[in-house]
C-alpha cells in the first residue's frame, strides 16, 4: 500500500507542476515590484533597471508576459525573466517585479496592482526549486533587543 500512496502523491506533485509551468497559459495575479539593492537567489546582484522578475514557483530563466490594463491608459505589457525568488507567500501577491519592469507597464504609483501573467518559455529540463524557503529568516535580520527580566521564583 505504501509504495502505490508514494506513486500517487507523485504523480499528482508531477501532474500540478506540469499545469503550473504551461507554457500560453494567462491568469490574473497580483504583482508588486521592489527596488533594493540586493544579491538574488541566482547569485547575481540585482539590477533595478533590468527588466526581470521574482516568482516562487517558475524555474529561474522563466520568460513571462505581464499585462496591466491601467484605468484610462489602455493596457501596457512587458516581458520579463524570472531570476529570483518570491514573493513571500504570506504577502498574497503572486509575481514581484523589478523596478525597470515596474516602470514599462506604469505601476509606481499603485504599487501593488491586478495583472495578467502568460508564461511564455520554461527552460528546457526545468525542475521544481527546492532553495526558495520562505519559512527561514533573511540573513540579515536581527530579532530585537528585548533584556531579560529577573523572575522573583
Amino acid at each position: 500500500v505504501e509504495p502505490l500512496m508514494m506513486t500517487a502523491c507523485t504523480m499528482v506533485l508531477a501532474l500540478t507542476l506540469g499545469c503550473q509551468w504551461a507554457t500560453g497559459k494567462t491568469q490574473p495575479a497580483v504583482a508588486s515590484y521592489y527596488h533594493e539593492d540586493s544579491h538574488i537567489a541566482t547569485g547575481e546582484r540585482y539590477d533595478k533597471h533590468g527588466i526581470t522578475a521574482a516568482h516562487r514557483t517558475l524555474p529561474f530563466g522563466s520568460r513571462v508576459l505581464v499585462r496591466y490594463r491601467k484605468p484610462g491608459h489602455g493596457e501596457r505589457a512587458v516581458v520579463v525573466v524570472i531570476n529570483d525568488c518570491g514573493p513571500a507567500g504570506w504577502t498574497k501577491r503572486d509575481i514581484d517585479l523589478s523596478l525597470g519592469a515596474a516602470q514599462r507597464i506604469g505601476m509606481l504609483k499603485e504599487g501593488v496592482v491586478n495583472v495578467r501573467i502568460e508564461t511564455l518559455s520554461v527552460p528546457a529540463g526545468a525542475r521544481h526549486r527546492t532553495n526558495c524557503n520562505f519559512n527561514v529568516r533573511p540573513a540579515r535580520y536581527r530579532a530585537p533587543y528585548r533584556p531579560r527580566v529577573a523572575s522573583n521564583d
